[in-house]
């Protein structure tokens, strides 16, 4: 009876929990920055006669569920912000039961909690580091930089934009063309239905803006003889027989900043963070204290506790 119990416990526990993430799915686009700027009362309930109020509620959102910052509690249901309530005040009162246990003396715990908070130290050090790198003066002067190499090298060059339709056979592709000189069916549809590159087919084989120089010669010497819009014949490359229309065509150009802002941010991030592990590995020094080194060295692969992954 007792396993039974806690069986049903464990089930309704998940459906709680369940029921908030559908909750918070469903609301979260509605509720985002309604009512803002309103006076409502900074307290959202009373749980067993102490004021609750909705910024540490949101707070247990955000850590759980990643709700955004400004998520209006207030413009939820009444039951399912009852739901919510219920779930937070659980799991609040079995972290102070947690706490108050002998558990949180146990070596093992204590160590995994050491760990895990080492972890979040060492992580957000990093992400510190990479914050003050990737200002916007930072991105700008990086982006002024990269866009005077890569102009040098795009200068007289193309840029072709194009969808295409990826076969196994001629007879396949020859099916298809047909079908598409003949109005029977959108070539979207078809590259969908029919076409063997799965990233592409999904988008009506739309290959997006590539440059000249990119693709596979076939590919590339197809590309250039057809004028946008049109139709190419069904034609053979090592991937197999390929169908392309010409979409657009224009010189390479470098792109805006805010086109590739994200992944310069990336990179400048992991430059930076390397850079800072770099030296400081060039402040360490190890010696080994086995000086047989058949069975003592250290290689690239045994990374240390201060190398990130």
């Amino acid at each position: 009876m007792a396993d039974k119990k806690k069986n049903i416990l464990k089930i309704d526990n998940r459906v709680i929990i369940v029921s908030i993430i559908a909750i918070i799915l469903t609301l979260t686009v509605i509720f985002i920055n309604k009512n803002k700027e309103s006076d409502i009362s900074p307290y959202i309930a009373n749980i067993n006669g102490k004021e609750v109020t909705s910024n540490s509620v949101n707070k247990y959102l955000k850590s759980s569920f990643n709700t955004p910052d400004n998520f209006d509690l207030n413009a939820l249901p009444k039951a399912q912000l009852e739901t919510i309530l219920l779930q937070f005040a659980v799991e609040k009162e079995l972290l102070k039961i947690a706490k108050k246990s002998k558990i949180a003396k146990d070596p093992n715990i204590a160590n995994k909690i050491a760990e895990a908070e080492n972890k979040i130290l060492k992580e957000a050090f990093l992400e510190k580091i990479a914050t003050e790198a990737t200002t916007r003066s930072a991105l700008e002067s990086e982006y002024n930089s990269f866009s005077v190499k890569v102009a040098e090298q795009l200068e007289g060059k193309t840029e072709y934009a194009a969808k295409h339709i990826l076969t196994k056979t001629k007879s396949e592709a020859n099916v298809i063309y047909n079908k598409i000189t003949k109005n029977q069916d959108s070539f979207e549809n078809l590259a969908k239905e029919n076409s063997i590159d799965t990233v592409t087919a999904k988008n009506g084989g739309d290959l997006g803006y590539f440059l000249e120089g990119n693709m596979v010669p076939e590919f590339e010497n197809k590309i250039k003889t057809i004028e946008v819009n049109k139709l190419s014949k069904p034609f053979k490359s090592k991937f197999g027989w390929h169908i392309i229309i010409l979409t657009d065509k224009r010189p390479a150009k470098v792109p805006a900043l805010n086109d590739i802002y994200e992944q310069l941010k990336k990179e400048l991030s992991y430059k930076a963070i390397n850079n800072y592990l770099t030296k400081l590995k060039e402040n360490i020094k190890v010696e080994l204290l086995n000086t047989d080194k058949s069975k003592a060295e250290i290689t690239t692969d045994n990374k240390s506790d201060l190398e990130t992954n």
